[in-house]
């Protein structure tokens, strides 16, 4: 377990590496990468392994989902990313940033509303993370125009 933790934490900064040398494609593969591999491992220890060791994986899985939607959404593939984003909050449900990330998508598509739930729900987690202050209160106001 130890030799594949460290397999995968060397996949995270190849991909992290990849993004930040703006080689976004290539990070998203990676990321998959390290999905898949995280899976697999998820799937084989379901029944052997500690919840703490069940709860690292499903928190690393998180981790890669959502930085894998960081990578599709800077590609401008929103949908790909929203799938994404949605995944990592299924194996991680108190990731702030990760609903923050999803509710600009929504905003920038117009669904003010599901952008409301995302910002209310980071900022239950964070309330002073000022990004999604701004944006809810954005949102509000598209909300008003539309009536």
């Amino acid at each position: 377990m130890a030799e594949e933790t460290e397999n995968v934490s060397a996949k995270f900064v190849e991909a992290e590496q990849l993004e930040n040398d703006g080689r976004r494609v290539e990070a998203i593969g990676v990321y998959s990468d390290i999905i898949r591999e995280i899976e697999s491992r998820l799937r084989e220890e379901s029944v052997e392994a500690s919840a703490s060791a069940l709860s690292t994986l499903r928190e690393q899985l998180a981790l890669a989902y959502n930085n894998r939607g960081i990578c599709y959404y800077m590609e401008v593939e929103f949908r790909l990313a929203i799938e994404d984003y949605t995944k990592a909050l299924e194996y991680h449900s108190e990731m702030a940033r990760t609903y923050c990330n999803r509710g600009v998508i929504h905003y920038r598509l117009g669904r003010f509303q599901e952008a409301v739930e995302d910002m209310r729900k980071t900022l239950s987690l964070l309330p002073d993370f000022e990004p999604a202050q701004q944006c809810l209160k954005q949102c509000f106001k598209e909300l008003e125009a539309d009536t």
